[in-house]
């Protein structure tokens, strides 16, 4: 009788806990199409993780390189590296310095909800999450291109095809 008694108990308990654990929320680094709404990636971030994002100028043809710090559920802009400076650099920082042929820029307290650009494969655009690089290679040409940080549970982060959709 007890050892039933127990199984009573224990079984609603496990499942509560399985419940709460598929339900608990989760941040995820989510790189998608912001016309359309296709997600291109979906990784599991966490708070200080960093995320760079780097392309060739198109007009100085040289590299620029933001490292942003997860932070908040925002990015927060830590350091930009130029080669040099021209059309589109923020000259405005408390810090500057130079480092093996590149200036530094940092310590603007600058945060961002989003980073969005578009697509261009002639700029060898390259985003990384605690330095993985996420492939790029799918998202179309000239797309409209949003990186931000949305909270859910990991049941709702689970492929499409695995919660019956399309």
């Amino acid at each position: 009788m007890a050892v039933r008694l127990g199984a009573l108990v224990a079984a609603p308990l496990l499942l509560a806990l399985t419940v709460g654990w598929l339900l608990r929320p989760e941040a995820h680094l989510t790189v998608s199409n912001s016309r359309t709404g296709e997600i291109y990636h979906r990784v599991e971030v966490r708070e200080g993780s960093t995320v760079r994002l780097s392309w060739t100028h198109s007009i100085e043809k040289t590299p620029w390189v933001e490292v942003y710090e997860v932070s908040g559920g925002r990015f927060l802009l830590r350091e930009a590296r130029v080669k040099s400076f021209g059309a589109g650099v923020d000259q405005i920082a408390p810090e500057v310095r130079n480092a093996d042929g590149w200036v530094i820029l940092s310590g603007t307290g600058r945060s961002f909800p989003e980073l969005r650009f578009f697509h261009s494969r002639g700029v060898d655009r390259e985003l990384a999450l605690d330095g993985r690089v996420l492939d790029l290679g799918e998202v179309p040409q000239y797309a409209p291109v949003s990186v931000e940080i949305r909270s859910g549970s990991w049941i709702v982060s689970l492929p499409d095809g695995l919660m019956g959709g399309e």
